[in-house]
């Protein structure tokens, strides 16, 4: 984590090694999502502080052999104008529902869901949900 002026919050992740597949999607996610969480504990001490860049760097990228087919359909539907904005995370205590909800979703239970009324938590659930198996 790096502080720089303008009191942005720059966050870098090295990682030894990576899969592209089974590890790189969740690590992204889940360090953005410290990063988000860390923007809202810091604005506590420094209350103009912006959320900087995340930068992710893999010193050992691989791709098991039995992933290539899904390899080249990533790679024959890739477009460069693609981007993703992911909502700003205004309220931790959203995390402990989300993570609920999750558990609810993965296991496929019947219990109800708890409400979520952050657009980051609200996000990240609409991505579980859109994704289920």
């Amino acid at each position: 984590m790096v502080i720089l002026p303008p009191k942005c919050l720059i966050t870098q992740c090295l990682n030894f090694g990576g899969d592209y597949i089974l590890g790189f999607p969740y690590d992204a996610a889940c360090f953005t999502l410290f990063q988000e969480k860390m923007l809202l504990e810091l604005r506590e001490y420094y209350p103009t502080i912006k959320m900087g860049h995340y930068y992710h760097f893999v010193s050992s990228m691989h791709v098991y052999k039995k992933h290539y087919p899904m390899i080249e359909r990533i790679s024959k539907n890739y477009h460069k104008d693609v981007r993703i904005v992911m909502p700003r995370m205004k309220d931790t205590l959203q995390i402990k529902k989300l993570q609920y909800n999750e558990e609810v979703i993965r296991t496929k239970s019947s219990a109800k869901m708890k409400k979520l009324t952050d657009d980051f938590c609200i996000w990240c659930q609409n991505i579980l949900l859109n994704n289920r198996k």
